[in-house]
Parts: structure tokens; sequence; C-alpha cells
């Protein structure tokens, strides 16, 4: 019989006697439990705790290990069990021989005792008397289904049957008597005309209303007429002269303009159009504004800030005003909004631009009464100097 080397160089060869306990085996009936076989022990007294390493067949999972001497034995604890495989902690790691017992039922083929030395290897035990043989296994599981043999060949289809005959129409049945008429209900008799009422007397006329105020629009320019411009600008005088004018049938309804933080550096008129006449007064004829704005192009430079003003619907610009440095130019410009020919207050709308300095001085430009404002004028160099106001 061989045995497993020592795992450590303190390891101590183990001398193993295997003494089968089959007395008396018949005795226990026709049928005894498997045999239980012990092949061989080691015990590892390095390990902490020191134990001991089973091998066999049919140990079983509940195995029950016992060590000491003729004088007495002691159980050890499993730390695990199988089948063919039991590992226990020694009871004690002192080199001796003693016996080892393990079994797994009450039954003679149940149990089984080998002699375990620990220290030097004791004499080669005696050959154990060959086990009998053990009973037949049952017989073993029905193989699997064989594969589905082929399927025949199909057979050829059958030749179409002839079309039988159409079988003949049946008979219409006969149609139904038509059922009598109901008899006409009388006619209902006409309600009497009801007598027309007397007319009542007519009415006072009213008193006539005051006459409404001008139509919003500006007066008609006939062909010919002058566009004038108040005489005194806001800020320097010299550079290079431009005007920006609005067309016969438009007023100026607003204005743009760029500014570089300190001063207006271009402008633009914004224009409103009108194609109806609204009123005719014995001061001439008044346009009637219907939107459609339109912006001149810009004179000086566009550079810096864009900003814009805009007349309320309705009214249109009659005058400018806002502040100009003590060094010239302009600063900023505001509108001055009125609806044309009306004793209606103006309505201003801003001034934009950058804000005045305290010691900035006013400017204000008004179109004359019964005029409008009709575009811009002024100069550059290249950057806006100074600006007028057109009025027709």
């Amino acid at each position: 019989m061989s045995f497993h080397p020592p795992r450590f160089a303190a390891m101590l060869a183990l001398t193993l006697l295997l003494t089968p306990v089959l007395a008396n085996a018949q005795a226990r009936g026709p049928n005894p439990p498997p045999q239980l076989v012990v092949h061989t022990v080691t015990a590892d007294v390095e390990a902490v705790p020191p134990t001991v390493r089973i091998l066999g067949v049919n140990l079983g999972s509940q195995t029950e290990v016992r060590m000491g001497t003729d004088s007495g034995l002691v159980p050890l604890a499993v730390l695990a069990a199988s089948e063919t495989e039991v590992v226990a902690v020694l009871a004690t790691a002192e080199p001796g021989t003693y016996m080892l017992t393990v079994s797994r039922g009450p039954s003679v083929t149940q149990g089984f005792s080998v002699d375990l030395t620990i220290g030097a290897t004791g004499a080669t035990g005696a050959q154990g008397e060959t086990g009998p043989t053990g009973q037949t296994g049952p017989t073993g599981p029905i193989g699997p289904i064989g594969p589905q043999g082929e399927t025949g060949a199909t057979g050829a289809q059958g030749p179409i049957g002839a079309t039988g005959a159409q079988g003949p129409q049946g008979l219409r049945g006969l149609t139904g008597p038509t059922g009598p008429a109901g008899p006409q209900g009388a006619t209902g008799a006409t309600g009497a005309t009801g007598a027309v009422g007397p007319t009542g007397p007519q009415g006072p006329q009213g008193s006539q209303g005051p006459q409404g105020p001008a139509g919003i629009g500006a007066r008609l320019v006939t062909p010919g007429s002058v566009v004038t411009a108040p005489a005194v600008p806001a800020g320097n005088i010299g550079g290079d002269a431009f005007t920006r004018t609005c067309g016969q049938d438009a007023v100026l309804t607003g204005i743009e303009a760029w500014h570089d933080g300190n001063i207006l550096t271009a402008v633009s008129a914004v224009c409103g159009r009108s194609n109806t006449i609204s009123a005719v007064s014995p001061v001439g004829l008044y346009l009637a504004f219907d939107g459609n704005p339109s912006q001149t192009g810009f004179s000086g430079t566009e550079s810096g800030t864009k900003v814009s003003a805009s007349c309320p619907v309705g009214t249109m610009v009659v005058g400018i005003f806002g502040r100009v440095p003590l060094t010239g130019r302009v600063r900023n410009v505001g509108l001055r909004c009125a609806p044309l020919l009306s004793t209606f207050s103006t309505n201003d709308v801003g001034p934009v631009g950058p804000a005045p300095d305290l010691l900035d001085p006013p400017y204000e430009i008004t179109c004359g009464p019964g005029f409008v404002g009709a575009g811009l004028a002024g100069g550059t160099n290249p950057m806006l100097i100074r600006l007028n106001l057109r009025c027709r």
C-alpha cells in the first residue's frame, strides 16, 4: 500500500495497518450495506489544528471518526466528509501508534479500523483479507431514443375530377297584390288675419354733433413745393453737407442712428408712406398713413452701437431735440411727435444716443404750424458733425 509524502519537512511518516472488520458479515442479513473501506490516512501535525486526512470508499457525509488505544477511543471533530474523503482534527500530535476507527452506521460493513502511527514509521502490517464481492448494481437508465427514420416520398397527385353540370335555376315566386291607398286627410281651416296697428308719430330730429378733428396725416404737397429746413442746425458748421428726404407722399416718423459711446456718428431718416386721402379742408388735403415705413440711407460713419426711435402710430415728427457737447457735434437726438394741423399736444420720444454731460447745452428744432418733418439734413467729416430737420 502506498502513502502520500508529508507536505512539510517536519511532517511525520505514517504507518497504516488496514484491518477490515468483516467478521460475522453474513450474520447481519443477506443484503448488508456496501463495505466501508479505508485506503490511506495521512496526519499533518504542522497544521493548526493538527488534522488527519482519510481516503477510501463508501465513507459517507455522516462519518464518525474515533482515535485512541485499546483502553479507550475518543471521537474526533470532523471538518469535511464525503464518500471518498474525510478530514478530522487529531486528538493528539504526540508520537505513538493509535487506533483509528471510521464508522457510518451499525452494520459490520459500515465500519473500518486502522493503526495510525505518529512519529517513527512502524512496521508494515499484513495485507487484509479481500472483502466480499459487492452486490450487482441496479440496471442503468434506458438510452436516448434513436433518430427518426426518413420520411417516405410523397405520392403523385391524382387527376382533378371533371366539373359537374350546373343545376337548373329555381322558379321565381309570385308578386303579392298591392295594398289599397289610405284616405286623404281633410285640409284645415285658414286662420283670420290680424288687424294692422296704427303708425306711431315720427320723433323729432336730433341735434347735429360737433365736427370731428382733422384727419391724421400730412398735408399733400403739390409738385414744385419747396421743402424747407430750419436755419439753425445742431452741431458744428463745415464738413460735407447731406440731405435725407422722404417722398412726396411720406413724412418723417422715426430716426435711426449710430454712436460710439460719446457722440452720434451717423443718422438715417425713417419715413411713413401714405396712399389714401382722408379729408379735404380749406387749408389743403390730408393723407391717412397706412404703415409701410421705409428708411433712407445713413449719413456719417456706421460704427459703434445702433439705436432708433419712432413716433406712436398715427403721429409723425414735428420737431427734434437733444444735447450737443461743448466741443460741438451731436450728443443725442429725440423726437417730438403729433398729429398734424391739430391742437393736440406733442408726444416726446427719446432722446436716443449717449447720455449728456451736465454742461451740455440743449438744442431744439421744430417745424412751423401746419408743417411736418419730411427728412433730415446736416454735415459729416466723415462722422456726423451737425444735424437739422427738413419740413414741408
